[in-house]
């Protein structure tokens, strides 16, 4: 997975939360969060992700968007194999597979 596309599908999950960046009450149990706290949190991680490959923080980059994409999982917002999906390269738009599947 290439930087560019780390960035890709942290923006892609980014899209699904309304709210403000806040890394969230952690010492309270996720189960306790209410929608709200959750969402900010899941942006704070998104831009998390971005910042990370900005940095050249590629391993931490790579452990937040993996817990991210746990945490969609979980949630049933995702299946595995859909997060595998996002996590594919795009196709070759001069060749291979069509960029509409």
């Amino acid at each position: 997975m290439t930087n560019e596309k780390l960035i890709e599908v942290a923006q892609l999950y980014r899209k699904l939360f309304k709210g403000e960046p806040i890394r969230g009450p952690v010492e309270k149990d996720w189960t306790l969060w209410t929608d709200e706290e959750q969402h900010n949190h899941l942006l704070h991680v998104c831009d998390g992700v971005i910042g990370f490959v900005r940095d050249n923080r590629i391993d931490k980059a790579f452990r937040w968007l993996g817990w991210l994409q746990g945490v969609l999982v979980a949630s049933s917002v995702f299946t595995i194999e859909q997060t595998s999906l996002h996590n594919m390269p795009n196709p070759d738009p001069d060749g291979g597979e069509p960029a509409d599947g």
